[in-house]
């Protein structure tokens, strides 16, 4: 129920929670499968905060306020005498945290690349764990997905986002039930109305 779950400031976090207790009775079934569930939300937790410490929303945001600030200043100021090498200074400090803040976004990225393959994987092998156990699981997963088109516009959206990028998985399929129109509504609220909200 995705309605009911949409508290969450992150979707994946909830939707791996919610998918790991639905599938409890069977992982205390089969010890292997239960192992490698806590990869999969070890992976899922690097998904959703990669880099935790390393810049977190807090600091970025305060590293761009501090590089508008001395670019301000820089060009702002009268570029004679002392106030000249000032402004070269603050300039140099600019590019400075520009490069760091890109160099930490790459990272940034390239980390949220191998969670997810190896989110992946894992999730992969925990289905093949689970057919493992003859007689009384049977595969494939099927995940039921109801209610998405309640939810709060963005949430709606990350979630169908994580599910196409995170879930292409043999074994897993997904089936959301979901009214279509309003939807396309949630989907034009955070992408602009003349989005092609239906093609989506």
């Amino acid at each position: 129920d995705a309605w009911r779950n949409d508290y969450s400031k992150d979707p994946l976090i909830g939707f791996i929670s919610e998918l790991h207790e639905a599938l409890q009775p069977w992982l205390d079934q089969v010890p292997k499968a239960k192992r490698i569930m806590k990869t999969v939300m070890k992976h899922a937790r690097n998904i959703a905060s990669p880099l935790a410490g390393v810049l977190g929303g807090k600091i970025a945001a305060e590293l761009v306020a501090d590089a508008i600030d001395s670019f301000d200043e820089a060009f702002t100021s009268d570029t004679a005498g002392s106030e000249g090498k000032q402004a070269k200074s603050d300039t140099k400090d600019i590019a400075g945290a520009a490069s760091k803040f890109i160099e930490e976004k790459f990272k940034e990225h390239q980390s949220i690349k191998k969670a997810i393959q190896e989110f992946r994987k894992d999730l992969g092998e925990l289905v093949v764990a689970l057919g493992e156990k003859s007689g009384t699981i049977h595969l494939p997963v099927y995940v039921f997905i109801d209610e998405l088109d309640r939810c709060r516009p963005t949430y709606a959206i990350e979630l169908l986002e994580h599910i196409k990028h995170l879930f292409g998985v043999k074994g897993v399929y997904f089936v959301v039930a979901t009214n279509r129109q309003q939807l396309s509504h949630a989907i034009k609220a955070v992408y602009g109305s003349s989005f092609d909200a239906g093609g989506y």
